[in-house]
């Protein structure tokens, strides 16, 4: 009988979830300082981070909107084996660090007066936040209010009855 090991990123999650998130979110948060990059693509909602230079150069696309990256840690958890015992694909340090890149890029390109790549740039992320907006306010349209969740679980048809 062979026993397959999981892989180090999955057995650190499962081991300690606490300590990976919080680290996992550090990274995320940092990305400007780890040498990464962002530029706008022709497609909407797509981004280009980049980081190092020359050969060392690593590229990755990366869609908020779809909550999709390119990187291996997204790619194997779509691909592969998602690190969640239920099988949710945990968003990479490229989708949750997103915002703040572009934020701090647009930032030091108007200070830097480089009017070429800030408004492209500016409006690719305007277009995507609102979109991504537009979905959060449909998906809060579906969800129930407070009030209308304490009527249905009043109501004598309803399982939240049987938990009381």
């Amino acid at each position: 009988m062979t026993v397959t090991r999981p892989h180090p990123l999955r057995r650190a999650y499962l081991l300690d979830r606490r300590n990976f998130l919080a680290a996992h979110l550090n990274r995320a948060a940092r990305l400007l300082e780890y040498g990464y990059g962002v530029s706008e693509t022709d497609t909407p909602h797509l981004f280009r981070l980049q980081r190092g230079d020359g050969e060392g150069l690593r590229t990755h696309l990366v869609d908020p909107v779809a909550g999709c990256c390119t990187c291996p840690f997204h790619r194997r958890q779509v691909e592969v084996e998602p690190l969640t015992t239920d099988g949710a694909v945990l968003p990479c340090k490229h989708i949750l660090g997103l915002g703040k890149l572009v934020e701090e890029t647009l930032k030091a390109l108007r200070a830097e007066s480089d009017h070429r790549r800030y408004f492209p740039l500016s409006v690719h992320w305007i277009v995507t936040r609102l979109e991504l907006r537009r979905r959060h306010s449909r998906l809060l349209e579906l969800w129930p209010t407070p009030d209308e969740r304490r009527r249905s679980c009043q109501s004598p048809s309803t399982t939240c009855e049987s938990a009381r």
